[in-house]
């Protein structure tokens, strides 16, 4: 009798796929029955923008339970660590227009909070005062903090960070419209890494000068 090959074996079931986040609306002004739960962002979103005064709040999905079982750690020497550094490319020309708008914006309250002298207090920072639909409030969120990433990240730029003030929501024409304020600031040094050196008082004078001149 013939040698009989082994079955196949089956193949594996694919992973599942991850749960996607939701949004909840608190709803002001909506007629009862109206959904608010465990919804895309984009639902979520029409509803803000038709009931006024409706907040949305992201759910996030539920990550996958830790099994330690699998895990195989260990202790390694400083030089291995400095092999596996992270380098992100955020090339401008990846970029979108409207994100390359926003890196502008950034630059230019990074640059006024400089001339400013640097103020550490809030109130003596100058800043950004931006007026958006209020369902992009997220979206500009986001925009700002990548634009302080890409920027933190250019040859001679020191680290920097966005902080946002109190938003007043208004209304234009029957519209709403978030109207928000954000500084941008020097990160304070981590640990090992030396704060940017401030320029010798020979050089600095020589830089206003020139800076004079221009004028």
């Amino acid at each position: 009798m013939p040698p009989t090959s082994p079955a196949p074996a089956p193949a594996p079931a694919p992973a599942p796929a991850p749960a996607a986040d939701t949004y909840n609306v608190t709803l002001q002004g909506a007629p009862e029955g109206v959904a608010a739960t465990g919804l895309s962002k984009a639902d979520a979103e029409k509803l803000v923008e038709k009931y006024p005064g409706s907040k949305m709040r992201k759910v996030r999905a539920p990550r996958p339970t830790l099994d330690v079982t699998a895990i195989q750690a260990s202790i390694v020497k400083p030089e291995v660590v400095a092999q596996r550094r992270r380098v992100v490319n955020r090339d401008s020309k990846a970029r979108t227009p409207a994100q390359l708008s926003i890196d502008k914006l950034v630059k230019a309250t990074y640059d006024a909070w400089v001339k400013a002298g640097k103020p550490v207090k809030w109130e003596d920072r100058p800043g950004a005062n931006v007026r958006i639909p209020n369902v992009q409030v997220e979206t500009l969120t986001a925009a700002v903090h990548s634009s302080t990433r890409f920027l933190s990240e250019q040859e001679g730029h020191p680290a920097i960070k966005a902080s946002f003030g109190h938003t007043n929501m208004i209304e234009v024409d029957g519209k709403r419209f978030a109207d928000m304020v954000f500084t941008v600031t020097e990160k304070p040094a981590k640990d090992g890494e030396s704060a940017a050196p401030a320029p010798a008082p020979a050089a600095a004078a020589a830089a206003t000068a020139q800076g004079d001149k221009s004028k």
